[in-house]
């Protein structure tokens, strides 16, 4: 938990010097620091819950363990930015939903993995094909022909 420290304000750190950096909100920067670094808190914590993350064990309880603790950080981690890789940004509800989904699958259990995983496919899968994503990634467009790495007109 030291690395929490280098997150939230009022020391905050390493996010005050990106503020800096960045010529931004120094504030701002270390609540969103705290928001994408939720997972340097919970890891402490899962390694009590289930010792596979620390890789002890057999193998399969070990691959398993690692899989849905990595997947279910970043259903969390997605959430609480409000940002899903594929989908863009995602409404209240869908954080919501990723934020339980990724809860189930950092819980130890195949049970609570396949329930994180059934809820946390079903909201992708309604979000993408019911819904379309707000933001896809920003497709690249050149007005001329390249050269030498930059565009020309």
């Amino acid at each position: 938990c030291s690395l929490w420290s280098n997150l939230t304000p009022p020391v905050a750190l390493s996010a005050f010097t990106a503020a800096i950096i960045a010529d931004s909100n120094p504030m701002r920067t270390a609540v969103t620091s705290m928001r994408i670094g939720f997972g340097t808190f919970l890891i402490p914590f899962l390694f009590v819950a289930n010792p596979g993350l620390l890789l002890l064990g057999d193998l399969g309880n070990i691959l398993t363990t690692v899989i849905s603790a990595v997947i279910g950080l970043a259903l969390m981690c997605g959430s609480f930015e409000g940002y899903i890789w594929g989908l863009g940004k995602v409404d209240p509800w869908q954080r919501v939903a990723f934020f339980a989904g990724g809860i189930c699958m950092a819980i130890p259990g195949l049970y609570t993995d396949a329930i994180g995983l059934i809820v946390a496919g079903v909201t992708f899968a309604v979000s993408y094909f019911l819904f379309k994503p707000k933001n896809p990634s920003p497709a690249v467009s050149v007005s001329g022909p390249v050269v030498n790495g930059a565009a020309s007109d």
